[in-house]
């Protein structure tokens, strides 16, 4: 697996907002399945899980859960 570049994102002032502009990270995640807007629901799950690598997977899951 190759190494993810450093992206800049921007946090709210109240901190519950991410912000994320890097147009090349975007256009991967989109790669993967990502939709604009949340990806939260068993539908999403299932576009977007099989292109994450195996070895990723655990970490994946936790972050889905909010873990």
């Amino acid at each position: 697996m190759k190494p993810i570049p450093k992206i800049t994102a921007t946090v709210s002032a109240t901190g519950d907002e991410l912000e994320i502009t890097d147009q090349d990270f975007i256009r991967q995640l989109l790669s993967l399945g990502f939709r604009p807007g949340r990806n939260n629901k068993p539908e999403d799950l299932k576009r977007i899980l099989p292109n994450i690598p195996p070895e990723c997977r655990e970490a994946f899951m936790a972050g889905f859960n909010a873990k």
